[in-house]
């Protein structure tokens, strides 16, 4: 009895439905360190050695940084037959406008891949 009582018990929490919050955390006054400062000054140069680890460099901020653009197509600009017209894509999401297109002068190849602004 205790038996089945515990299976039912067992079968309604995983059957239930589990909810969760995903949170996307931004600091929007300073990025964080991506080099830290290993050459740490020893005793007696400072007291005891105990002195604060200091950040070298510092990340970008994600909406500074400038994203990847990709290519995607290419075609003839009908108003100069030497420049060709290339289309990329912006890694990334909710990127406005989602597409870039840049002309290249003397029939010359379009590059894979590019440094754009993230929002122009």
């Amino acid at each position: 009895m205790i038996r089945k009582f515990l299976f039912i018990l067992f079968m309604l929490f995983l059957c239930s439905p589990a909810f969760s919050e995903g949170k996307v955390y931004e600091n929007k006054k300073e990025p964080h360190c991506t080099l830290w400062d290993t050459m740490r000054l020893k005793w007696p140069q400072t007291i005891m050695g105990r002195e604060k680890i200091k950040c070298r460099r510092r990340a970008k901020l994600s909406n500074q940084a400038p994203v990847t653009c990709r290519y995607k197509s290419w075609k003839w600009n009908v108003d100069d037959p030497t420049q060709r017209m290339c289309t990329y894509v912006k890694a990334g999401s909710n990127m406005d406008p989602p597409e870039v297109t840049i002309v290249i002068e003397a029939k010359g190849p379009c590059p894979k891949e590019f440094k754009c602004a993230r929002n122009k």
